[in-house]
């Protein structure tokens, strides 16, 4: 289990994280996501669409990062994407994406976290 602490949980809530994902061939792409649902310490959810969306199609493998306000250091998380298009979950982010005015994402991107890696500007 990858153990997302409270410090990860509270930047995941509170400020904007950045999704890389690559396609089948390597070619990389990064999205700003700006709520993060954390289910739980080893599971992400959150709205997906576009470039973030096909890339899980054709590759599970994705990268969170989360900074500070500062960027003086920060979160990397790396796991395993799954795409929800039904089902209890879905329904919780996608009533969230309406409450909040935002557009009804392709699917809801559920991240089993592998591994959290503490990041620095310093290092």
């Amino acid at each position: 289990m990858a153990g997302i602490s409270e410090p990860v949980k509270k930047l995941l809530t509170h400020q904007p994280c950045f999704v890389a994902t690559a396609d089948n061939s390597g070619k990389p792409y990064m999205d700003i996501q700006h709520s993060p649902q954390v289910l739980n310490e080893a599971t992400i959810l959150f709205a997906g669409s576009g470039g973030t969306y096909d890339n899980v199609l054709q590759n599970p493998y994705v990268t969170l990062a989360v900074t500070d306000p500062q960027g003086q250091e920060g979160y990397r998380l790396v796991g395993r994407a799954e795409l929800l298009q039904a089902g209890d979950l879905y329904e919780q982010v996608i009533n969230r994406t309406q409450r909040e005015g935002t557009a009804t994402p392709e699917a809801v991107i559920q991240v089993f976290v592998d591994s959290v890696q503490p990041m620095s500007a310093f290092s």
